[in-house]
């Protein structure tokens, strides 16, 4: 009984793993096989979330350059009109800026802006050498 088991499990696995014909075999060339590794690689996606975190990160540093707009309303209204209590309204816009006097703001823009480069760099120097060991 365990010859006959052990007989099907080999036809089983004969059957199942046949090699593949010449006729079925695909045919790569260099650029396909280039577009793969840069698609396909782990290193090389994390080096493009980096860059996109970098983009991101020099928006948050500009968000801060920019100055703050608030608008506000009031309106009072009394059931009895009289001289002494006048229904009344009021509203405004205020624009707030604010600066640290070593001028902070502008340095973590800068920063972020070579954050990206650095990243940039990075990225096209983790393709290249993806392109090499292609």
């Amino acid at each position: 009984m365990k010859i006959h088991g052990l007989i099907v499990f080999v036809c089983l696995a004969m059957a199942v793993y046949q090699p593949v014909s010449a006729g079925e075999t695909a045919h790569y060339t260099l650029n396909d096989l280039c577009r793969a590794a840069n698609e396909n690689a782990e290193q090389i996606k994390i080096a493009e979330q980096d860059v996109m975190i970098a983009r991101q990160e020099k928006q948050r540093a500009r968000s801060v350059l920019i100055p703050r707009a608030t608008a506000f309303g009031s309106y009072t209204r009394y059931k009895d009109t009289n001289v002494v209590s006048p229904n009344t309204a009021s509203a405004g816009i205020r624009l707030n800026q604010s600066f640290t006097l070593n001028g902070r703001e502008l340095i973590a823009y800068d920063v972020a802006k070579k954050g990206i480069e650095t990243n940039a760099y990075t990225l096209e120097a983790l393709r290249s050498s993806y392109l090499l060991e292609v």
